[in-house]
């Protein structure tokens, strides 16, 4: 039968409510928010399965009891009441006998038939119930796991696998195999979150965390999930839930607020040391490495110096700070081109001491200021199999930074290209991204936005975020007031807004548009209070 619906609802401190495509007639949520509807007073749904109950067999019992009774008074009657009671007794007893088994079998086969029968559409519907769920998460790219906690054993799709790089058959089905690629930084709050959770603390679980890939980068996923059922003790016997990739917000949400920090950072630097160390660190945690440097070029020999570095030992620092002007790196940098691949690769070594860092993987991006490469950005990491192109632009925009930080009074040039890198990035998103300030004032808005508003450039920064042109609505349908926008309530409170949902009315199309919206207060430094609020909309109107 064709499905009428498929429509995803995400309620408020709740996880995902998902309304299933059904049959006309018949409608489905999981997981189940609200007391199930009363059973139909006569009868039996057809959508209901049909299962044995404790009744049925006591009916069945009692029925072969007095069909039993009956049958040996009626026959034990006929037996010695006959003309001729004794002549014929033990054919009597035997034709009696038989055909009691007889009966008894032809009653027995006809319950066992129904009772298979009932079973067999029991299972069918059950079947159609799961593929209808499992379409709809997995329609719409999310991963979805089953969870038994009194085994530990876990049912991963085959979306959550391929999410990972994984094939079917690479996943187990132990517990293990998720705790084990939780990033080691998120899994005490993660392993947290569940706990409470499955005691009852929490009404759903809910998580936003970096799950290790099979190539060995990290991918963040938004995981939500509830427990559907409690034996009679009241421990958890069933949790179902769903992974959504969201490793692309989180990487434009990371690498714009790093970007901005690190600007404002690097201003108030008072020595160029300082601004070259937080340019690396923003470096590694954008990359999410584990270590690398800053090289620069030293007036005159032409040699490279490593003049910052993170995460190296001692002995590896002492052996590569210092790149000579005729050295096959030096020679490669010179290239201008950068470099993304396997460790020792491009200079292979044969010095057994090169791999007792354990590097796996290396970025190299030239700094280029003034027309002339001084220096490179060197990164390494020890878990992952390759560097995605996501952190090959993110890192190609911070070596221009680089490069403008190291040529801060004469690289006019380099900074205008460093500043169209990041408009660029910002213009292209997909998402809509704007700031506004403490006092409502909007300050910066990308064309992804502006469509989601149909407004002008000119029109959405002349307003305020309390001016009484904008039309909100809550994901009720109510009207959201001004005090209660997710980027008001993250200046106020100090803390990031995630998942909001909400629409807005946009005046060129006439029609409300749905959106997700995220708002990350920012701070200036040694302040308590955010000065502004980055705010990013994802358009979900269908």
């Amino acid at each position: 039968p064709r499905a009428t619906r498929l429509e995803r609802w995400r309620p408020p401190h709740a996880g995902p409510r998902i309304s299933l495509p059904v049959r006309p007639g018949i409608r489905k949520r999981l997981p189940v928010n609200h007391p199930p509807a009363p059973a139909p007073q006569s009868g039996r749904s057809s959508g209901t399965p049909w299962l044995p109950t404790p009744g049925l067999a006591l009916k069945l019992s009692l029925g072969y009891v007095l069909f039993g009774t009956v049958w040996i008074l009626v026959s034990g009657w006929w037996v010695h009441r006959g003309p001729d009671p004794f002549a014929n007794v033990h054919k009597l007893e035997a034709i009696k006998g038989w055909v009691f088994v007889l009966v008894t079998a032809i009653l027995l086969g006809w319950v066992l038939t129904r009772y298979i029968r009932e079973i067999r559409k029991s299972a069918a519907r059950l079947e159609e119930s799961e593929e209808r769920w499992q379409f709809a998460l997995e329609g719409a790219g999310d991963g979805v796991w089953d969870w038994d906690p009194q085994t530990d054993k876990v049912y991963f799709s085959p979306t959550w696998k391929a999410m990972l790089g994984y094939a079917e058959a690479e996943v187990g089905t132990s517990v293990e195999e998720w705790k084990q690629r939780i990033h080691p930084d998120d899994r005490q709050p993660v392993l947290a979150a569940v706990q409470r959770h499955l005691q009852g603390e929490t009404p759903s679980y809910q998580s936003e965390h970096r799950l290790r890939a099979k190539d060995g980068s990290y991918r963040w996923v938004l995981d939500r999930g509830k427990v559907l059922r409690r034996n009679a003790e009241g421990h958890p016997c069933r949790v179902i839930g769903t992974h959504a990739d969201i490793t692309g917000r989180k990487q434009t949400e990371m690498f714009i607020r790093r970007q901005r920090d690190l600007g404002l950072a690097v201003a108030s630097a008072q020595r160029p040391e300082q601004a070259f160390e937080l340019s690396l660190d923003a470096a590694i945690e954008i990359a999410e490495m584990d270590c690398g440097g800053i090289y620069l070029e030293e007036a005159g020999s032409g040699d490279y110096r490593l003049v910052v570095h993170r995460g190296l030992s001692t002995g590896f620092h002492q052996r590569i700070q210092h790149w000579p002007a005729a050295s096959a790196e030096r020679r490669m940098v010179a290239e201008g081109k950068p470099y993304f691949g396997e460790y020792p690769s491009p200079t292979p070594s044969t010095d057994p001491a090169e791999g007792a860092e354990g590097m796996r993987t290396i970025a190299v991006v030239p700094l280029i200021g003034v027309g002339k490469v001084i220096g490179c950005l060197h990164l390494a990491s020890r878990h992952q199999d390759q560097v995605s192109a996501f952190t090959r632009n993110a890192l190609q925009i911070l070596a221009d930074q680089i490069a403008v930080i190291v040529c801060r009074c004469r690289s006019e040039r380099a900074l205008q290209e460093s500043e169209a890198h990041f408009r660029g990035l910002f213009e292209t998103l997909h998402q809509g991204i704007f700031y506004h300030r403490a006092d409502g004032t909007l300050t910066e808005v990308n064309p992804a936005a502006l469509g989601i508003t149909g407004l002008a450039r000119a029109d959405f920064l002349h307003r305020t975020v309390q001016d009484s042109r904008w039309k909100f609505v809550d994901e009720n349908g109510e009207p959201l007031p001004p005090e209660n926008l997710p980027s008001v309530v993250a200046l106020r409170t100090g803390y990031p807004v995630r998942d909001a949902v909400l629409a807005v009315w946009n005046p060129l199309t006439e029609s409300q548009v749905w959106v997700e919206v995220n708002a990350t207060p920012e701070f200036l430094p040694g302040e308590d209070h955010p000065h502004q609020v980055c705010v990013t909309l994802h358009n979900f109107t269908r």
